[in-house]
């Protein structure tokens, strides 16, 4: 009997701290507090976390690019489907019907894609780098790891869309982004004509199930059930939503990147998405990487493996 009302009051509690994370604003603020550069690339304190790492990208040039862009960025603002104020920056670029949306992972902000705008706009892309709901500045309260944020991509591709209908759009997303891109993806919303997922996990629930210690595994299960049971009608979130099978309703093609030492998304998950996906595809593993750091870690192969993939495309699809 003791054990048992142990182990409920360790599933409650594991609820709560699930049912907790989902307050996008509150755990920015905590990784803001904690010094998580990666999240967060205006703060400096670990800005020799590399050091000596000759394959990652130099920090003072990171600080840079992304300081650059955040000054020649226009931003704007949408309604999105449920009314919540979405805000973003955006770049028109030389080729005017080539687009990319970048889309940022959990707790960070658009500004940490700005690296990779970059990257897209030297190539002539116009660039539309969302904040995602509950984070930077758009208005909101929850997340919903990729569920209503998709939606909300949806809108953005509305909005480029407006400005020119025969816009051809590839979306990049990171972690959370990258999940968000894929259940994209799975609407099939025309005008998207690649994928580059980085990162993404398959289910938040697997995701975070990864984490936990082996030992506590068993104790998880239950307790992401109980948080579902308020998470999904109250916010609209679901745990056990798979980006899998938004991979299996989609034949964009697919670009599907992880880092090697990645201990939040392993490389299993990428490769199952790898393998659900059922429309042009590659997967490239940054060996050295671990989470949401491939863009830093040989960024050179990074970018070539990306943009090789789109323009392979290009060429023999005939699709931009």
């Amino acid at each position: 009997m003791y054990i048992l009302r142990i182990a409920s009051l360790i599933i409650i509690l594991l609820a709560i701290l699930v049912m907790a994370s989902h307050f996008a604003h509150l755990i920015t603020w905590i990784n803001k507090i904690l010094g998580n550069m990666d999240y967060n690339p205006d703060i400096k304190e670990n800005i020799s976390e590399h050091a000596g790492e000759n394959l990652f990208a130099d920090r003072d040039e990171v600080f840079a690019t992304v300081n650059h862009y955040a000054e020649i960025m226009n931003e704007v603002t949408i309604k999105s489907f449920d009314g919540t104020r979405l805000s973003g920056a955006y770049l028109f670029g030389t080729n005017k019907d080539l687009w990319v949306i970048l889309i940022h992972g959990y707790t960070a902000r658009n500004l940490t894609m700005f690296t990779i705008a970059d990257r897209y706009y030297k190539k002539g892309y116009s660039v539309l780098a969302p904040d995602l709901r509950g984070h930077g500045k758009s208005s909101g309260i929850f997340t919903t790891y990729g569920i209503k944020e998709s939606k909300d991509i949806i809108c953005w591709i509305d909005w480029i869309r407006k400005k020119n209908p025969h816009a051809k759009i590839v979306i990049q997303g990171e972690s959370m982004g990258a999940a968000t891109a894929m259940y994209v993806a799975g609407e099939n919303p025309i005008n998207v004509i690649a994928l580059i997922e980085d990162c993404g996990y398959t289910t938040y629930y697997g995701m975070y199930e990864h984490q936990v210690n082996k030992r506590l595994r068993f104790l998880y299960k239950p307790a992401a059930l109980v948080a579902n049971l308020f998470i999904k009608p109250l916010i609209g979130a679901d745990l056990f939503k798979s980006t899998e099978d938004a991979m299996r309703k989609t034949k964009i093609p697919t670009l599907f990147i992880n880092g090697g030492k990645d201990d939040i998304v392993p490389v299993s998950m990428c490769q199952k998405l790898y393998q659900a996906h059922r429309g042009p595809k590659e997967i490239y593993i940054a060996e050295g990487a671990d989470h949401a750091e491939c863009k830093l870690y040989d960024e050179e192969i990074y970018y070539k493996k990306i943009f090789d993939f789109i323009d392979f495309n290009k060429e023999h699809r005939d699709i931009i």
